[in-house]
Order: C-alpha cells, then structure tokens, then sequence
C-alpha cells in the first residue's frame, strides 16, 4: 500500500511539474493577410503556474519565414512572460501553419501561427511562370530521366489559381502508365495546389525515350498542355549468368546504309536484316528516329530463335535537304546490345 502511494504522489509530482509552463493560446490565427503588407506578429503569453523556476533555453520556429524572441529567460513562480512570433509572408502564398517549439527545464510545448497569404501579383510571376487559362503553374515540362521499366516515380506540380473564380483541374486522355492521385483538383480562388504526377511503365509496353503531351483542362475546357520526357530501359539485373545465356541476341546485317546522292522528290529504300540467334523469343520494343524524312517498318515485332525480320528504311526526299546522318534506334530484348543503331547518310539536292 505505501508503495503503491508513494507512485501516485511522485506521479502527480511529475504531471505537475508538466504543466508549469501555461499558455493563454497555443495558435495564433493571422487569418488573410496581404503579402505586399508585409510581416505580421503576434504575441504568445504564458504564466509559471508551477513550484519553481523556470529557464527558457531557447524558442525555435521550425521554418524560416518566422523569427521569436522572448522575455523573461528566467520566469519566476507566478511570473507571466511573452513569447513574440513575426511572420515573412514574402514569397509564401497560399495557407500556412507553422510551428514554434519552447524548449526550457519544462516541458517543451509546441505553438502554432496559421494563415492565408494572398501573393503580391509580382511573386505570382514569378512563383508560376507559366500560363494555361485562369491558372499558372511553376513548370511546364516533367523530366523524368531515366528510369527501369520496373521502377516507378513522382514529379510534382504546382499550379496557382489567378482568377476570382474557383477552377476544377483535370487533364486530358492520360496515358495508362502515367497517373495523377485524384481525377480533378479543384482549386479556390488565389489558391495554389501541388500535383502529383507519377509515371508506372510496368505491365505497359513504353520503351525508350518517352514524350507525351499532358492536356491541361481548366472547368472541362482543354488548355495548353506539359511535356512530360523519360527514357524507360528494360531491367536486365534480375538475370542470373545462367539466365542471360539463354535470353534473345539481337544481330543486324547492316549497321550503316549510304543512299548516297538523291535527288527532290525520290524516294528511296534499303532493308536491313534483324536476326535473333539467341535462345529465347526477341521483341522489338520500340523504334526511333532521328529525322522524319525517314520512316521504318517491320512486318513484326515478336522474333523466335533463329527467326529474321526484314526492315524498311525509306527517305523521302522532300522532307529534308543537303548532307544528313541520320539514326535508327532499334530497342530489343538482348540483354548485351539493348539499343542497336544504324547510321543512313544521304547527300539530298533539289
């Protein structure tokens, strides 16, 4: 039984002792503010309700759009102190809620500042660069780089609402390897929201460098669009040496074609033999080109082991002029020589 007393007098000692440092209000609500007012503060106040002293060591905004001070350092029993908060809006549009932790030889207790700013049309510009129709964004192009078909990854967006109205964001006919978390985003007036884009190959037969065109749609009206860029390669590290041996080799007849001189408008053609003389089924994954005075064609894209496939290289002429080098990327499953090139020269003249 004394045990048992002596734990609740040593846990009302401790809870006590937690709750010396008291605070009137622990958020701050700014509500709108301009950002072209500039800074705005406010003032925290708080008591020592407990038995002894308390030293504030330090008070720490956890962003660096805000500054503190405050006094006393030492607070007396009894005594009542003020923490002063000031807030940057400077280039922060949109809601915020900030932290400030109190440190001292109490229990360290967590402030809050909160808020709307309404960006000054200079950092709107600045910020969102790019215009559609009511909204900017801060980009218009999406790199992914390079990625493994396997893999999968996010780049985001962040798009600003210049109007008076509220605009509902969608896009257009996405592509079924890239995704966005929500179908619309709907975006109040002055308001600026961060969108997700993700990019999931697998299971999809995009191969090599990718462009698409991601049509912005501002209340079901199509806008301008972003260019999203990424070179997707096959993932060959899952294979054993046991596994590689027996994977498709892809081997081409020819790896240069000279057309030599040509004369507007001729059209001329060469065929390339594509041979696998591996051991398991090759595909064609994908086929690019350089130029498109130069169109290629295969009559399939699944080669069995020992199988060929003829390929078409025909220029059209009227399409380009003077000296050109231009490459065909053939794409494949050969673990070796993924990407195969051909180089086809011409000299065109009128």
């Amino acid at each position: 039984m004394t045990i048992k007393y002596s734990l609740v007098l040593v846990s009302l000692a401790f809870a006590l002792h937690l709750q010396a440092l008291t605070f009137q209000a622990t958020t701050h609500k700014f509500g709108v503010i301009q950002e072209e007012d500039g800074e705005v503060s406010t003032v925290f106040t708080f008591t020592n309700t407990g038995t002894q002293p308390i030293s504030i060591a330090s008070v720490y905004p956890a962003c660096g759009c805000s500054a503190t001070r405050w006094e006393p350092e030492n607070v007396r029993v009894g005594e009542k102190g003020r923490i002063y908060v000031t807030f940057d809006p400077t280039e922060r549009p949109g809601t915020f809620d900030k932290d400030i932790f109190v440190y001292s030889n109490d229990a360290t207790v967590k402030l809050s500042i909160q808020g709307t700013v309404v960006p000054s049309k200079q950092t709107i510009i600045k910020l969102y660069p790019y215009v559609f129709q009511s909204l900017r964004s801060d980009k218009n192009t999406l790199d992914f780089g390079t990625l493994l078909h396997t893999q999968s990854t996010t780049q985001y967006m962040t798009f600003f609402n210049d109007s008076e109205e509220s605009v509902t964001l969608s896009f257009l006919h996405l592509p079924s390897f890239i995704r966005t978390q929500e179908e619309s985003y709907e975006l109040l007036p002055s308001q600026a929201r961060i969108v997700p884009i993700n990019i999931v190959p697998l299971d999809e037969d995009v191969w090599s460098i990718v462009s698409e065109k991601l049509v912005v749609v501002e209340n079901e009206k199509p806008s301008d669009a972003v260019l999203l860029r990424a070179i997707i390669e096959e993932d060959f590290s899952v294979l054993s040496p046991k596994e590689r041996n027996r994977m498709p080799k892809a081997v081409l007849s020819a790896q240069k074609i000279a057309f030599g001189q040509v004369k507007q408008p001729k059209v001329v053609s060469e065929t390339v033999t594509l041979k696998n003389e591996g051991k398991r089924k090759l595909y064609i994954r994908n086929v690019m080109v350089s130029d498109n005075a130069l169109s290629v064609t295969s009559p399939k894209k699944k080669l069995s082991r020992n199988a060929k496939v003829k390929i078409k290289l025909t220029l059209q002429s009227e399409k380009t002029l003077g000296e050109r080098d231009i490459t065909v990327q053939i794409i494949t499953n050969d673990p070796v020589n993924p990407v195969q090139n051909i180089s086809v020269m011409s000299n065109v003249s009128k």
